[in-house]
């Protein structure tokens, strides 16, 4: 296992690729694991999402700059590839899900699943969630597909922001206006409804896109830094490699401080996402920063973390559905350490799905026709739409119970 985890790195690598930012994926997908199964022992462990975001904007917009700054981007080609990286694994854990759901779940109870895997396969999973909480006390731990509320704002998030780089790329002041302007508007969508509606504030995209543009807007500096040099000096001196050691290091030192004081500080009592999600977010833009040589980032670039952090996604997806549809089936309720068991049997799941179901379709050849892998992937969504749907409509099926 060692040996194709370390094989799956080198294949993960570009010239870009910071093995300190897999091993902060790994922190981020334990601490939500753990909060998840052992909610009083770690009860900020919510914000390893918040991390996610940032990582995902930095990613992906710099992979957009790279291939604009070649002239071989592709709009098709963009989102063919998100579908590729997002589908395989997600349809899997929904299928499952459902399967799970008909062999478990009362008749309410299923219906409700079921339309909850529709807006899942139409990328809606966080409104249909604001919705459902906002109107209801429905006991949202019996929600095996809750997690995905996260998913869906990134997903939205990829639809709309490669349109926006592409209307704006070529002028950096016009980028820097741009991102600023909409980061200011979206923190303060944020702050206004963490106040008067905070599930709204939780749950939709427009509140939460600025922690995706935080990453964005380290990428673009990244560019600008290496397209202009002369330019900036000032952003060379304080936020790349470029800078000294010394100072990296402090970066990367507080960054880490403040997702770790998240972790431990934060609880669900805090009017979240508000101001307090900019501990996790400054966190993590610091610790990107810093880059790959800090003290902290070398730390982060081992190899027992690297590996958690190719395979966090599948263990992000498998975790929640287990722990829900366990909690549900025990009517006397789980421990704490039969929680962090189950939520450990996510780890070798996330391994196989990663192994033999992501990585095959996301590397697939160009003899393997990706585009029509592609199609495949786009029709298997509509058909768990399809499904979810049905089980709404059937009002969960009520007839597969003995009476």
């Amino acid at each position: 296992m060692q040996a194709f985890l370390a094989r799956s790195s080198m294949q993960e690598k570009t010239s870009s690729y910071r093995a300190d930012i897999d091993g902060l994926r790994a922190i981020a997908v334990i601490a939500v694991v753990v909060s998840h199964a052992a909610p009083s022992a770690v009860t900020g462990g919510f914000i390893g999402v918040d991390v996610f975001f940032v990582i995902s904007g930095y990613l992906i917009t710099g992979n957009i700059l790279a291939d604009l700054s070649s002239g071989r981007f592709d709009l098709i080609a963009f989102y063919a590839r998100r579908i590729r990286r997002l589908f395989p694994a997600l349809l899997l854990v929904m299928a499952a899900a459902w399967v799970a759901g008909w062999l478990l779940l009362l008749p309410d109870d299923f219906e409700v699943l079921g339309r909850h895997l529709a807006s899942s396969a139409a990328f809606v999973p966080n409104f249909m969630f604001w919705r459902d909480q906002a109107a209801s006390d429905h006991d949202v731990k019996i929600d095996a597909l809750l997690h995905l509320w996260s998913l869906g704002v990134e997903e939205q998030y990829y639809l709309v922001w490669p349109l926006i780089v592409l209307a704006v790329f070529g002028r950096w002041t016009r980028i820097a206006r741009v991102t600023a302007t909409l980061v200011l508007i979206s923190f303060a969508l944020n702050i206004v409804l963490t106040f008067d509606l905070t599930e709204a504030a939780f749950y939709l995209p427009f509140p939460r896109f600025w922690e995706l543009l935080a990453g964005s807007a380290l990428a673009f500096a990244g560019a600008y830094a290496r397209e202009t040099p002369a330019r900036a000096r000032l952003y060379i001196a304080l936020s790349t490699e470029k800078a000294s050691r010394s100072l990296n290091d402090a970066k990367a030192w507080v960054g880490l401080a403040l997702i770790a004081v998240s972790i431990v500080v934060l609880t669900k009592q805090h009017m979240f996402p508000g101001f307090w999600v900019l501990l996790p977010v400054a966190g993590t833009a610091l610790l990107i920063a810093s880059g790959p040589g800090a003290a902290v980032n070398r730390l982060l670039s081992n190899r027992g973390l690297v590996a958690i952090g190719l395979i966090s996604y599948p263990f992000y997806l498998w975790h929640w559905p287990l722990l829900s549809l366990a909690e549900y089936s025990w009517d006397s309720g789980l421990t704490t350490l039969s929680r962090l068991l189950i939520a450990l049997l996510a780890l070798p799941l996330a391994w196989l799905t990663y192994r033999y179901v992501e990585r095959p379709i996301r590397y697939a050849a160009p003899d393997r026709r990706p585009t029509a892998a592609t199609g495949a992937l786009l029709l298997a969504m509509a058909a768990i739409f399809v499904l979810g749907i049905l089980t709404y409509l059937n009002s969960g099926f009520g007839w597969r119970l003995p009476l």
